[in-house]
């Protein structure tokens, strides 16, 4: 049996190494995270945060390197893509505003570091709760330890902590959820503090981002038993909860049309059009006329060559039932989708954006405040 005093040791061990695994992307200098490839300016619309460039590059994507600096500037509603990462991002740029008005920060523009530095210290806060919690389960404490500093802290995770995107909200509330999880099947089952825990982990996750809403409902079904037996008066709540997610994410969050269009041609143009095994039939399936054939296999980023909503305009603004009842008349374009993505599937690490700001960042843009974007190669 593993002794106590030592599975703590270790634990705490790695937990440092995990905590300066994370501070030093969050702190490094030159900033190190993912430029923005335009999905950024969602987060920005919301608050009105944008990189530090003149208009109207600022409203465009920069996808060379990531940008320190950002300012505030005109709020767009119609663009803000509501999600659980808002959370992040508003507490630092409250920080940094109590910062500015101690005279420690910069009042004029906030180093995208804040946002970093919030997150790095939500995420190793969790671990520090969840490991004081397991300190009667050495074993469990152990490997959750070890579960933090290779998987959590890993540069995967972490290059999303200085950026806009809604990716770190949604690794942190699935680290929270499986943790909660695995607290409420194994470890403390009639403890109700677990389950309300679990609740809003679920939540923080579903809300994190439109396809995400159904991960919720996919971890209640794996903690139903445990819930049914020892908190059952929990369970419909918790199912409330799950369903509501759903409900929100389809109907009462607005999306930004822009991004019902994009998701629309990827989905029924790039990948269930080109694995149907009669096209024609699939498109009248949708209720999408022939000319769509032309464009059959393109997406949103690369179009063949055709402006798609000159060509199949109808498309854009498809209704997803739709494509259920595609799904539902012909299941094998899933099956054959999913056997051509498998190998197409990208490395963790993205590859078409770079990571780190270039050090010339400021000298450009003194010299020429219309060129002034950072140009460091993508890694």
């Amino acid at each position: 049996m593993l002794p106590r005093r030592l599975a703590l040791l270790l634990a705490v061990l790695l937990l440092v190494m995990g905590t300066v695994r994370i501070g030093w992307m969050a702190g490094h200098q030159p900033v190190l995270g993912y430029a923005n490839q335009f999905d950024m300016g969602r987060t920005s619309a919301c608050f009105g945060l944008w990189p530090d460039l003149p208009e109207p590059a600022r409203y465009q994507a920069h996808r060379e390197a990531p940008i320190a600096q950002y300012v505030e500037g005109e709020h767009r509603p119609d663009e803000c893509y509501a999600s659980s990462e808002l959370l992040f991002t508003g507490i630092a740029m409250a920080t940094w505003k109590l910062a500015a008005d101690a005279g420690m920060a910069t009042p004029t523009a906030m180093d995208l570091r804040y946002v970093g530095a919030v997150k790095a210290i939500a995420l190793v806060l969790l671990a520090l709760i969840f490991t004081c919690l397991l300190r009667d389960r050495p074993r469990w404490m152990l490997a959750h330890a070890v579960v933090f500093m290779v998987v959590v802290a890993d540069p995967v995770v972490t290059l999303w902590l200085n950026t806009l995107y809604t990716e770190f909200a949604a690794v942190f509330f699935a680290y929270a959820a499986v943790m909660c999880l695995l607290m409420i099947v194994g470890n403390a089952p009639d403890r109700g503090g677990w389950y309300l825990a679990f609740g809003v982990a679920l939540l923080g996750l579903g809300l994190s981002r439109q396809q995400h809403a159904l991960l919720p409902a996919c971890l209640l079904l794996l903690a139903w038993p445990a819930i049914w037996q020892n908190r059952q008066r929990l369970a419909l709540p918790l199912g409330i909860a799950a369903c509501a997610v759903v409900a929100l994410q389809a109907v009462v969050i607005p999306r930004p049309p822009s991004i019902r269009a994009a998701n629309n041609v990827n989905v029924v143009l790039g990948t269930l059009l080109p694995a149907a095994g009669n096209q024609e039939n699939a498109l009248a399936q949708l209720g999408l006329p022939a000319e769509c054939a032309a464009v059959i296999g393109a997406n949103w980023y690369v179009r063949m060559g055709e402006n798609i909503g000159a060509r199949c305009p109808d498309v854009m603004t498809l209704p997803r039932l739709q494509v259920i009842k595609l799904l539902a008349a012909e299941p094998m374009i899933a099956v054959r989708a999913l056997m051509k993505a498998a190998p197409l599937s990208q490395p963790a690490l993205l590859r078409y954006v770079g990571i780190e700001e270039n050090k010339l960042y400021a000298t450009l843009k003194e010299q020429n405040p219309v060129f002034a974007f950072s140009i460091a190669p993508a890694v």
